[in-house]
């Protein structure tokens, strides 16, 4: 290798340390759709972690009271009992099923057919409000599914913008070096990378939130079923 190539790789090499590498320099370089496209993931990104961090608190609280509760579910056998000690705990989503279903609970005649009609408005009634406790805890996590989904291709269109911006300033100085090309390609693939560091974590939040409440309504299930044998043991 000739002094003269190596001086000009030096310099080329000097050019680009000289504009920075970081994270913070690769967003004030980039073309101004570029800069909006990374402001646009990083505001994803922010509201994302907000509502994961939300959900956790949320569902760490929930499962801690819900394990407590089901404790001492096993030793009620019967539905005054019941009654008695959800009153203690008025702010549980087991509260709100129960209350949805005691709410149907009409006089009842000594017939057969009464008694399996009431049954089954009780019972109903339960799995209405279950699947409406369900659809609450679930609320607002479309979203990290919609980054999850959106936040790549939002960082791929930056990056194609980026690179054809590049290819226009070589295409304009009628240079390839290095020192023209590697700064706005670095740039571009900068939004690559952050719509991936946006997805990723919604994806993973989002598949979690989704096994934990597919295993709650189990034990909501679980719940309601007791509920109405208790319902039926006192009309027979």
């Amino acid at each position: 290798m000739t002094d003269t190539s190596s001086g000009k790789i030096l310099a080329q090499t000097e050019v680009i340390a000289a504009k920075g590498t970081s994270a913070w320099s690769l967003f004030w370089e980039a073309d101004i759709f570029v800069q909006f496209i990374m402001l646009l993931l990083v505001i994803a990104s922010i509201w994302s972690w907000n509502l994961i961090l939300q959900k956790i608190w949320q569902f760490k609280s929930l499962k801690r009271s819900t394990n407590a509760i089901l404790g001492d579910l096993s030793k009620i056998h019967s539905l005054s009992k019941l009654k008695d000690f959800f009153n203690e705990h008025p702010h549980h989503v087991m509260h709100h099923i129960l209350w949805a279903g005691l709410s149907e609970i009409s006089e009842v005649s000594h017939s057969e057919e009464s008694k399996k009609n009431s049954i089954s408005l009780v019972s109903q009634s339960l799995e209405s409000a279950l699947r409406w406790q369900i659809h609450c805890l679930q609320r607002s996590t479309t979203f990290l599914a919609t980054v999850g989904s959106t936040a790549p291709f939002i960082g791929l269109l930056g990056t194609v913008w980026g690179i054809m911006h590049s290819f226009q300033s070589i295409a304009m100085s009628q240079n390839t070096n290095l020192a023209v090309v590697a700064p706005g390609i670095a740039e571009a693939l900068a939004a690559t990378a952050l719509g991936l560091l946006t997805a990723i974590p919604a994806v993973v939040a989002y598949n979690r939130i989704n096994t934990f409440l597919s295993e709650y309504t189990q034990l909501l299930e679980h719940f309601v079923d007791k509920v109405c044998i208790l319902y039926s043991k006192e009309i027979y």
